[in-house]
């Protein structure tokens, strides 16, 4: 975990990431070494590992939430369709660029590409954006429950592994991914939520021991996935 925590470190001092390409893909690329060789090294299971194995996904997103969201514009289209929806106006009719939004116009408005198009997002990832942009701060909490969400995706690998039987350390794959970690706490995608409604889905639809599954659950949380990220 410890060079999977430099290299995070690592993208940290090179913030804002934008302007530090090569060296922030020579960092990724060592931290995919560094994943493959923590990966190795937890195979063998034991009964703290599902501990361990949240703890070090949670120091990652942690060590990137300062982050600037600088190698994607798309954290600050979700901020403004969450204020257009907070707003009580319908950012599937009325794109950045109609007249009846410039009364919320500042800095953010004057940052956004594509003004002249709505929204693509889905209604529930809207709501969750709208919840963000209601809040003083907006763009440090929607960060902060992009990385939540995708923490929540790590536990529910865990339960899912348990489920399957499978070493709960293969889920490292995923939880220490830094590549991950950096897209979801570091930049602010919303995939991380989805991510999470897509694994409950499967984990709710499996057989449970001495029972079965539950199909209904399961079918809501595939359309929150649906509603949350394409």
């Amino acid at each position: 975990m410890l060079p999977l925590a430099a290299v995070a470190l690592g993208l940290l001092a090179l913030d804002p990431l934008s302007t530090h390409l090569p060296s922030a893909l020579t960092l990724l690329a060592l931290g995919a070494f560094a994943l493959w060789s923590a990966a190795r090294g937890l195979e063998a299971d034991s009964a703290r590992l599902g501990t361990i194995v949240l703890a070090g996904a949670l120091l990652l997103r942690l060590l990137l939430l300062p982050l600037a969201p600088s190698l994607s514009d798309d954290v600050l289209r979700y901020l403004w369709d969450g204020r257009v929806a907070a707003a009580g106006r319908n950012p599937y009719a009325l794109p950045p660029a109609a007249a009846e939004l410039a009364p919320l116009r500042d800095e953010l408005w004057r940052a956004l590409p594509h003004r002249h198009v709505p929204t693509v997002y889905p209604p529930l990832a809207l709501a969750a954006f709208s919840i963000a942009a209601r809040t003083p701060f907006p763009l440090a909490l929607w960060k902060g429950a992009a990385a939540a969400g995708d923490l929540a995706a790590c536990a529910l690998l865990l339960a899912l592994a348990r489920r399957l039987g499978v070493p709960a350390g293969r889920t490292v794959w995923y939880a220490w991914n830094p590549l991950v970690a950096l897209e979801t706490a570091g930049m602010g995608h919303v995939d991380g939520l989805g991510v999470a409604a897509c694994v409950a889905a499967v984990l709710l639809v499996l057989p449970r021991r001495g029972g079965a599954g539950s199909p209904v659950a399961a079918g809501a949380c595939a359309a929150a996935g649906a509603l949350t990220k394409l």
